[in-house]
Order: structure tokens, then C-alpha cells, then sequence
């Protein structure tokens, strides 16, 4: 029992080191002190629009320079759009498509290798760690005893103010999840 509270302590200083290093942490200057010059401000008539979006390839596909970049990005979403709203595929429906389309296409190619003695696809080995798995484990399991608590909270009663809070924002998400189809959002 005193290596998981050992294991939560640990875990528990290591969030607060990692809080405590963001700059928001930070005492704030005095304002006469902290003034941006010119060049770096949001909003100047010093910097364009391109800069503005990044400066990389997805402002020249969102500015129309590259014309067959902005084509094949307006071409793969109006694709992806109609695959998953006209056409009555869902976004699990579509992956396991493409994943199937995927393996065949692999395993085709691997026994049309095998018969003309050339290599075969390049498929890396896969392999999780024990290590990897097992703090990846502890890491949900912390959250998930931390989540219980509160809901368990929450359900006897023990904070009415909390327990607005959560209503609240499951009504929130309620609203908000009605105006969208997140899965062909």
C-alpha cells in the first residue's frame, strides 16, 4: 500500500515541478517594464497575411499560392466530406475500409514477391515494451482512481458546488455536441 502512495506522492511532485517551470507561474513584469516592440506585435501593417498564418505550406495552401497544394487539399476534404456525409459511411467504417484496402494490398504484394524471389514490403517489426505498457497503466490508473473519487464525490452529495459544476458542464457538452456530427465534422 505505501508503494502506490509512494508511486502518487512521486507523481504528484513531478506535476507540480512541471506547473511550476510554465510561465504562467511566473510573476508577471511591471507593465512599463514589459512593452513588445513593433515588429513582434499581433496585428501590424509590418508583417503579411502569409506571415501571419505561418509562413510554411499551409499558408500558401490557405492563400492559393500553391495552386495544386490548395486543389488537393480542397479535393481530399470534399472527398472525405462526401464519403462520410452523402454517402452514409461513418468515420469507423471508412478507417477499417481504408485498413483493409491496406492489408490486402500487402498481402498481395508479399506473395507476388515470394513467386518472382524479389523482397517483399517493408513492414517494420512492432513490438511494445513491458516498461512502456506497464507506466503507460499506472499513469491511467492514477487518473482514472482520481476521476472515481470525485464522481463518487459528486454522487453522495459531499460538494454542492461541485456537483453544479459538473452538471454544468455536461450541459455544455450536451448543447454543443448537438450542433455537430463529430464524426463528419
Amino acid at each position: 500500500m505505501s508503494e502506490q502512495s509512494d508511486a502518487a506522492q512521486s507523481y504528484v511532485d513531478a506535476a507540480e515541478e512541471t506547473v511550476n517551470r510554465l510561465p504562467a507561474s511566473q510573476p508577471a513584469p511591471n507593465s512599463d517594464q514589459y512593452t513588445k516592440p513593433v515588429s513582434q506585435r499581433f496585428l501590424t501593417k509590418d508583417k503579411t497575411v502569409h506571415q501571419l498564418l505561418g509562413g510554411g505550406r499551409a499558408a500558401d495552401s490557405a492563400l492559393w499560392r500553391d495552386k495544386y497544394l490548395s486543389i488537393g487539399t480542397l479535393v481530399g476534404s470534399t472527398v472525405i466530406w462526401f464519403l462520410l456525409e452523402k454517402s452514409g459511411y461513418t468515420f469507423l467504417t471508412l478507417l477499417c475500409n481504408i485498413l483493409m484496402f491496406g492489408v490486402d494490398i500487402l498481402f498481395v504484394w508479399a506473395n507476388v514477391a515470394a513467386l518472382l524471389h524479389r523482397n517483399g514490403p517493408p513492414v517494420p517489426e512492432l513490438s511494445l515494451s513491458e516498461e512502456f505498457v506497464t507506466n503507460i497503466a499506472r499513469s491511467v490508473r492514477i487518473e482514472l482512481n482520481k476521476a472515481m473519487g470525485v464522481a463518487r464525490d459528486v454522487a453522495l452529495g459531499k460538494d454542492f458546488k461541485l456537483f453544479l459544476k459538473v452538471i454544468a458542464l455536461l450541459w455544455v457538452v450536451s448543447t454543443v455536441t448537438s450542433w455537430f456530427n463529430f464524426l463528419t465534422c
